[in-house]
């Protein structure tokens, strides 16, 4: 449920608010889209093809097309069994190994706290590569360079993922931004 700037699952009661400049995505544009950056490896195609599309997300365009514009997304997860976020933690490095060239694991907690909870924290730095099929004409190949801030929480019978992905160059992370989206997290009744 979305109220201004805020954000409210209605179902966990995890809550988050986007910065002014930032622009809600529409609920239709939300829906994968596997055909748009190509998995790494087979196992990376896969797990492209079976995404799951975030509750809510939300951007912030800027006018360089070289640097992809940042963007935060929160995903729900059914989560059955009990937590281990350290294997939380390998298995989102093994999937971005699958999905992503390049990449580069700049810090993996397991004993983060976020919004008042225990959570695994992760920032990653990672190539992203577009599909060929899908660049215009006479552009060969497009890539681009990202880092997601993501935290993961547990929430029973669900897994809370949000991540907040940014440009890797500094020029383009909009760190106060992304500061404010994570201080912003917490869990209302």
């Amino acid at each position: 449920m979305i109220e201004g700037n805020t954000f409210t699952c209605p179902v966990t009661g995890f809550q988050l608010a986007k910065p002014d400049s930032w622009t809600w995505v529409p609920g239709p544009w939300l829906r994968p889209d596997a055909e748009a950056t190509m998995g790494h490896t087979e196992e990376g195609r896969r797990i492209l093809d079976n995404g799951q599309a975030p509750l809510v997300a939300f951007t912030h365009p800027h006018d360089d097309p070289w640097q992809s514009d940042p963007t935060a997304q929160l995903f729900r997860r059914w989560f059955e069994g009990p937590a281990d976020l350290e294997d939380l933690g390998s298995q989102i490095q093994q999937s971005c190994a699958s999905m992503f060239e390049d990449v580069v694991v700049e810090e993996m907690d397991a004993n983060a706290i976020a919004a008042g909870a225990h959570a695994l924290r992760y920032v990653v730095e990672f190539t992203a590569r577009i599909d060929p099929q899908l660049l215009p004409e006479g552009l060969e190949e497009l890539t681009f360079r990202n880092r997601t801030t993501g935290h993961v929480l547990l929430a029973r019978p669900y897994a809370l993922t949000l991540s907040v992905t940014t440009a890797a160059d500094e020029d383009f992370r909009f760190g106060q931004d992304v500061q404010s989206i994570l201080a912003s997290m917490r869990f209302v009744d």
